[in-house]
């Protein structure tokens, strides 16, 4: 969810309610995230339950910082997506050549939330292809809802495809990879990639 928060803003939204029930650390980390970012600690609700951002000031600073032109055309390209993404946990950021669009994982774990803003379960699908960084006998399991699928794992890219039904507010498509892994020299040790993702949506 954090690196949802531009986009949120520009779409009007003034605060982040978090249900602590929906994560296994009661939400402790996604808070401190939040926190860390919006520079505030939240409110909570009367029965501990749930936990509220306010993203006014926050709002303040992403817009001081974006031409009024670029703001209201992003605004105008979100509104016309029923689905935003948000590459959260365990990715870098996405690099590009002329051909190709990829992210590394550093790390055996990654996360990429998807949040709808329809009022009725949409039905996507998911494509990107994914290669790991070592060789070896090496697998990734990938898992959004009651999808799961464990998958083998070479330098070779191998695409994969998967259709489904995502709910209402937000969704979470796992990746944990099993096999080798290779230090290299940059600041992250890099596990595996995933190219050219794509979400189709109606």
């Amino acid at each position: 969810m954090p690196k949802l928060l531009p986009d949120l803003v520009v779409l009007g939204y003034s605060a982040v309610c978090i249900d602590r029930n929906g994560y296994a650390d009661g939400a402790k980390s996604i808070e401190k995230e939040l926190g860390a970012i919006l520079g505030s600690a939240p409110v909570e609700s009367a029965d501990g339950r749930c936990s509220y951002f306010t993203l006014a000031a926050y709002a303040a600073s992403v817009r001081a910082e974006r031409d009024p032109a670029e703001w209201e055309s992003t605004g105008e390209r979100l509104r016309d997506k029923p689905i935003l993404t948000g590459w959260d946990k365990g990715f870098r950021a996405e690099e590009s050549s002329p051909t190709r669009r990829w992210r590394w994982a550093v790390g055996p774990h990654g996360e990429l939330n998807l949040l709808s803003r329809a009022k009725e379960p949409v039905r996507v699908t998911l494509r990107f292809g994914v290669s790991a960084y070592a060789p070896g006998d090496n697998s990734l399991r990938i898992g959004v809802g009651d999808y799961r699928e464990t998958i083998p794992l070479t330098q070779a890219e191998r695409v994969v495809t998967h259709s489904f039904e995502i709910p209402p507010g937000r969704s979470t498509v796992t990746f944990d990879y099993v096999g080798a892994i290779e230090p290299d020299y940059f600041p992250e040790i890099l596990v595996f990639a995933v190219a050219n993702y794509e979400l189709i949506d109606p």
